[in-house]
């Protein structure tokens, strides 16, 4: 193995992948691995008032789950990259974001797997080197794999005076579900436009996961993460970042009355950069977007 020649995406395929196999962790498993998981930062997060400040935007390389317990997080860098304070940081936002919550993170950089505590960031809980990622492999299982994570985790408690639905906590999981689309809206008035829409009117989407939370205004909100059905309407998801829906209520705590359900509501909110191939849109102006395009 040539560490040398490795780029970021080595480091996530060659490196991290097989070492959470051995782990334990598997797609679609109870110890299930969330590879490029998109997240918003609202302004509500980041203190800004200003209704024209855009949310930021990031995306957790891996989110390794435990299901019924907690997550932790893995960001990933080149090996041409010292692992550095500012990596720290970045990894650290991905690991507290209020959909993510997770207690741990890993930085890994092909060479140095630095893992920290999300509340403490002074220095790694543990350290290796790749070349002795062998030998350490069992105090490493003893804080990351999925049976010492339960372990460790099982036994916390949420406070709750704030939970946001009779018997739950402040914050919970969505593990599944389906978006079905009524209808679709465009400010353009192209025959292809409007038929490209109107053909996929009433399609499903999956949802793969998500939360919901209340903010620090009170208020409840809901995230989930889609999969489209349609594989067009995929591709322009990703173009706009449209992967992950926000919602909003204002209700105190969600109903558990199937007869008056708690409404969610929220505008999605897209973005084209400058350069974006626009091919995949039906009778787009352009080949590239001239300057930033959506939205916010």
């Amino acid at each position: 193995m040539n560490l040398d020649t490795m780029n970021e995406t080595d480091v996530c395929q060659i490196i991290v992948r097989p070492f959470l196999t051995e782990l334990g962790y598997e797609q679609g498993s109870e110890a299930n691995v969330i590879t490029e998981y998109p997240l918003r930062y609202p302004k509500v997060f980041l203190g800004r008032k200003k209704p024209t400040d855009p949310d930021l935007r990031g995306r957790a390389d891996y989110v390794c789950q435990v299901l019924g317990v907690t997550r932790w997080t893995i960001e990933a860098k080149s090996p041409s990259e010292p692992i550095s304070r500012e990596h720290v940081e970045q990894a650290h936002t991905y690991a507290m974001h209020p959909e993510v919550a997770a207690p741990l993170f890993l930085l890994v950089n092909g060479r140095e797997f630095h893992l920290y505590q999300t509340s403490f960031l002074e220095k790694p809980v543990l350290a290796w080197r790749h070349d002795e990622l062998a030998n350490r492999m069992p105090e490493i299982r003893e804080l990351l794999s999925p049976d010492a994570i339960r372990r460790r985790y099982r036994s916390i408690r949420i406070d709750p005076a704030v939970a946001i639905a009779p018997g739950l906590g402040p914050y919970v999981r969505i593990v599944g579900g389906a978006i079905t689309y009524r209808e679709f809206l465009s400010p353009t008035s192209n025959p292809e436009v409007q038929a490209w829409l109107k053909a996929r009117e009433g399609i499903r989407s999956i949802v793969t996961d998500g939360f919901s939370c209340r903010l620090p205004t009170g208020a409840l909100c809901c995230e989930v993460l889609i999969r489209q059905s349609d594989a067009k309407l995929d591709q322009l998801a990703r173009l706009l970042n449209l992967e992950c829906f926000s919602f909003s209520c204002s209700d105190q705590r969600i109903s558990t009355n199937p007869e008056a359900p708690s409404i969610f509501t929220g505008q999605p909110k897209g973005i084209l950069p400058a350069g974006t191939d626009l091919s995949v849109i039906p009778g787009a102006a352009a080949r590239y977007a001239p300057f930033d395009l959506g939205k916010v």
